[in-house]
């Protein structure tokens, strides 16, 4: 039985399609808010489709210009935003809603949400992952050393600098790229 509660969203052009020429999986802390009617597995790509695509919001926003180089000033199109979207994957590393935005998962929801991660891993196969945090960096399991990985502000963080976090996911799909055998 399968430990995934809250499914990845897996762009279209996800892996060696994308236009970054590997997996990139963005990797986030969690859903916020009460449960209420919000059940489905699929609340993760349900939420990415309509603010990440559909709507504009800041934080999915913030995450596009960051992996597509673009600074703080850049007006991002929607098309461009939502197009990100289909070439990546993103999870939520905890499996269960917390109360609310900037409100830490408990120490009982980071340890139940640990198994669903490789499992997460072995589906997607990512060859870069992006961690959304410090905290989450503190609490997910170990990436294995394989899988190139890079750890940013998180983007609803007022210290978030798209200079420094642009390079480092640059530097990290490089690695990734150059360390693939041909």
């Amino acid at each position: 039985m399968s430990s995934i509660y809250f499914n990845p969203w897996i762009g279209s052009k996800y892996g060696h399609r994308s236009c970054f020429g590997c997996s990139v999986l963005v990797l986030g802390e969690a859903h916020y808010g009460s449960l209420g009617d919000r059940t489905s597995t699929e609340f993760t790509t349900e939420i990415v489709n309509w603010l990440g695509q559909e709507d504009r919001n800041a934080f999915f926003t913030k995450i596009a210009k960051m992996l597509l180089g673009k600074d703080g000033k850049a007006w991002l199109d929607n098309e461009t935003r939502a197009d990100l979207y289909e070439n990546i994957a993103f999870y939520n590393y905890v499996q269960c809603f917390v109360s609310g935005p900037r409100v830490a998962p408990t120490q009982e929801q980071w340890r139940i949400s640990h198994p669903a991660f490789p499992e997460v891993l072995s589906l997607l196969k990512p060859e870069v992952i992006v961690v959304l945090g410090d905290r989450l960096d503190q609490h997910m399991v170990p990436v294995p050393p394989e899988i190139k990985s890079c750890v940013v502000m998180h983007p609803s963080s007022s210290r978030f600098s798209y200079r420094e976090w642009n390079l480092e996911f640059k530097n990290c799909v490089q690695a990734a790229l150059s360390g693939r055998i041909v």
